[in-house]
């Protein structure tokens, strides 16, 4: 999900993703996983979860 309440990551996920903050409510994007490198990720009993503060790079 799109870190909303986090100003400083949101603008960082949109401007690597080429998307301006009015194109659309944001709560509703969502970023595909291929688009974090593997250590954005944390692995815990099977369950994935993306780290805090983590910024899509990969296209």
């Amino acid at each position: 999900r799109f870190p909303i309440k986090r100003p400083r990551e949101r603008q960082s996920w949109l401007k690597n993703l080429s998307l301006r903050d009015n194109k659309q409510p944001l709560e509703y994007l969502r970023v595909c996983s291929e688009h974090f490198s593997e250590k954005c990720f944390i692995r815990e009993n099977g369950i994935v979860t993306l780290r805090q503060g983590s910024i899509p790079t990969l296209f």
